[in-house]
Protein backbone atom coordinates (compact mmCIF):
# COMPACT_ATOMS: atom_id res chain seq x y z
CA UNK A 1 0.00 0.00 0.00
CA UNK A 2 1.31 3.42 -0.82
CA UNK A 3 1.20 5.91 1.97
CA UNK A 4 0.96 9.46 2.10
CA UNK A 5 2.79 11.98 4.80
CA UNK A 6 1.00 15.04 5.29
CA UNK A 7 2.35 17.68 6.77
CA UNK A 8 -0.85 19.80 6.62
CA UNK A 9 -3.93 17.61 5.66
CA UNK A 10 -5.63 20.18 4.13
CA UNK A 11 -6.18 19.87 0.86
CA UNK A 12 -9.56 20.22 1.38
CA UNK A 13 -9.53 24.30 -0.05
CA UNK A 14 -10.47 26.59 2.31
CA UNK A 15 -10.40 30.36 2.23
CA UNK A 16 -7.68 30.53 4.40
CA UNK A 17 -4.78 29.55 1.58
CA UNK A 18 -2.17 30.81 -0.82
CA UNK A 19 -3.23 30.74 -4.32
CA UNK A 20 -1.60 32.33 -7.34
CA UNK A 21 -2.88 33.16 -10.83
CA UNK A 22 0.36 32.38 -12.30
CA UNK A 23 1.58 28.82 -11.64
CA UNK A 24 5.44 27.95 -10.79
CA UNK A 25 6.23 26.81 -13.86
CA UNK A 26 3.54 26.77 -17.10
CA UNK A 27 1.62 23.79 -17.97
CA UNK A 28 3.52 21.87 -20.52
CA UNK A 29 6.76 22.62 -19.35
CA UNK A 30 7.85 18.99 -18.07
CA UNK A 31 6.27 15.69 -18.26
CA UNK A 32 4.45 14.53 -16.15
CA UNK A 33 6.07 12.77 -12.82
CA UNK A 34 5.16 9.04 -12.93
CA UNK A 35 5.98 8.26 -9.19
CA UNK A 36 3.24 10.34 -8.82
CA UNK A 37 0.80 7.74 -10.23
CA UNK A 38 -1.51 5.39 -8.18
CA UNK A 39 -3.79 5.61 -4.93
CA UNK A 40 -2.24 6.99 -1.63
CA UNK A 41 -3.61 6.35 1.70
CA UNK A 42 -3.69 8.38 4.56
CA UNK A 43 -4.81 7.62 8.06
CA UNK A 44 -4.97 10.28 11.64
CA UNK A 45 -7.29 10.03 14.38
CA UNK A 46 -9.49 12.23 13.23
CA UNK A 47 -9.95 11.79 9.22
CA UNK A 48 -8.48 9.56 6.71
CA UNK A 49 -8.77 8.58 2.72
CA UNK A 50 -7.35 8.89 0.06
CA UNK A 51 -5.74 10.52 -2.93
CA UNK A 52 -5.79 9.07 -6.73
CA UNK A 53 -3.48 10.94 -8.81
CA UNK A 54 -4.35 9.98 -12.62
CA UNK A 55 -3.44 11.27 -16.02
CA UNK A 56 -5.84 13.79 -17.40
CA UNK A 57 -4.22 14.49 -20.73
CA UNK A 58 -0.19 14.55 -21.75
CA UNK A 59 0.28 17.22 -19.92
CA UNK A 60 -1.84 17.14 -16.51
CA UNK A 61 -2.55 15.44 -13.74
CA UNK A 62 -6.28 13.94 -12.48
CA UNK A 63 -6.32 14.34 -8.89
CA UNK A 64 -9.19 12.69 -6.95
CA UNK A 65 -9.41 13.09 -2.85
CA UNK A 66 -11.28 11.35 -0.34
CA UNK A 67 -11.29 12.72 3.08
CA UNK A 68 -13.44 10.61 5.35
CA UNK A 69 -14.31 12.40 8.94
CA UNK A 70 -13.89 9.39 11.60
CA UNK A 71 -16.29 10.67 14.46
CA UNK A 72 -19.33 10.85 11.30
CA UNK A 73 -17.91 8.63 7.95
CA UNK A 74 -18.81 11.33 5.90
CA UNK A 75 -16.77 11.27 2.65
CA UNK A 76 -15.86 14.80 1.33
CA UNK A 77 -14.79 13.95 -2.54
CA UNK A 78 -12.62 16.55 -4.43
CA UNK A 79 -11.77 17.05 -7.83
CA UNK A 80 -8.40 18.89 -9.06
CA UNK A 81 -6.03 18.93 -12.18
CA UNK A 82 -2.70 20.45 -11.78
CA UNK A 83 1.06 19.60 -13.26
CA UNK A 84 4.39 19.40 -11.86
CA UNK A 85 7.53 21.94 -11.85
CA UNK A 86 10.94 21.22 -10.61
CA UNK A 87 13.19 24.37 -10.00
CA UNK A 88 16.89 25.20 -9.67
CA UNK A 89 16.98 23.69 -6.22
CA UNK A 90 15.76 20.44 -7.92
CA UNK A 91 12.75 20.17 -5.35
CA UNK A 92 9.39 19.10 -7.18
CA UNK A 93 6.22 20.89 -6.76
CA UNK A 94 2.59 20.26 -8.05
CA UNK A 95 0.63 23.49 -9.25
CA UNK A 96 -2.78 22.58 -8.06
CA UNK A 97 -5.73 24.45 -9.92
CA UNK A 98 -8.11 25.06 -7.32
CA UNK A 99 -10.99 27.10 -9.35
CA UNK A 100 -12.27 26.87 -12.77
CA UNK A 101 -13.47 30.11 -13.37
CA UNK A 102 -12.50 32.49 -15.58
CA UNK A 103 -9.20 33.34 -13.86
CA UNK A 104 -7.90 29.48 -12.68
CA UNK A 105 -5.46 30.10 -9.12
CA UNK A 106 -3.02 27.88 -8.13
CA UNK A 107 -2.00 26.35 -4.80
CA UNK A 108 1.59 25.36 -4.64
CA UNK A 109 2.35 21.96 -2.84
CA UNK A 110 5.77 20.42 -2.44
CA UNK A 111 6.26 16.75 -2.64
CA UNK A 112 8.95 13.86 -2.15
CA UNK A 113 8.27 10.24 -3.58
CA UNK A 114 9.93 6.94 -2.78
CA UNK A 115 8.65 3.73 -3.89
CA UNK A 116 5.97 3.43 -1.13
CA UNK A 117 5.60 7.05 0.31
CA UNK A 118 4.79 10.16 -0.60
CA UNK A 119 5.70 13.64 1.68
CA UNK A 120 3.24 16.91 0.81
CA UNK A 121 3.12 20.38 2.27
CA UNK A 122 1.09 23.27 1.33
CA UNK A 123 2.77 26.44 1.13
CA UNK A 124 2.15 28.66 4.04
CA UNK A 125 -0.20 31.43 4.11
CA UNK A 126 1.94 33.37 6.35
CA UNK A 127 4.95 33.52 4.51
CA UNK A 128 2.90 34.43 1.06
CA UNK A 129 1.20 36.53 3.19
CA UNK A 130 4.23 38.05 4.67
CA UNK A 131 5.80 38.59 1.21
CA UNK A 132 3.01 40.51 0.12
CA UNK A 133 3.02 43.08 2.88
CA UNK A 134 6.26 43.38 2.16
CA UNK A 135 5.97 43.83 -1.55
CA UNK A 136 8.58 40.79 -2.23
CA UNK A 137 5.75 39.61 -4.06
CA UNK A 138 2.91 41.74 -6.06
CA UNK A 139 -0.34 40.40 -4.60
CA UNK A 140 -3.51 40.94 -2.38
CA UNK A 141 -3.68 39.42 1.30
CA UNK A 142 -6.84 39.89 2.44
CA UNK A 143 -7.81 38.00 6.14
CA UNK A 144 -6.16 34.79 6.15
CA UNK A 145 -5.73 34.31 2.55
CA UNK A 146 -3.14 35.48 -0.04
CA UNK A 147 -3.77 35.75 -3.71
CA UNK A 148 -0.26 36.13 -5.48
CA UNK A 149 -0.77 38.28 -8.83
CA UNK A 150 3.30 38.46 -10.07
CA UNK A 151 5.16 36.85 -12.85
CA UNK A 152 6.57 33.65 -13.21
CA UNK A 153 10.26 34.26 -12.72
CA UNK A 154 9.16 36.06 -9.44
CA UNK A 155 7.45 33.30 -7.86
CA UNK A 156 10.33 30.70 -9.57
CA UNK A 157 12.42 32.76 -7.39
CA UNK A 158 10.50 33.32 -4.46
CA UNK A 159 10.02 29.47 -4.43
CA UNK A 160 13.48 28.93 -4.92
CA UNK A 161 14.88 31.52 -2.03
CA UNK A 162 11.79 30.44 0.71
CA UNK A 163 11.74 26.80 0.62
CA UNK A 164 12.52 25.91 4.02
CA UNK A 165 9.98 28.74 5.31
CA UNK A 166 7.49 28.01 2.69
CA UNK A 167 7.06 24.19 3.08
CA UNK A 168 6.81 22.87 6.48
CA UNK A 169 8.42 19.36 6.02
Amino acid sequence: MKAIYWVILALCLSSCLAESVTPITKVGDEVLDTRLFGTWYWHQARESGYIHIGKANDQEYDIVMVAINQASMKPDVSRYTGHSSTLANNNTYLNIITSNDEQPMYLFVKYTVNKQSMAISLAKTSVVKNAILSGTLKGRAPDLSAKVFDTQDNIQKFVTDNDDPLFEE
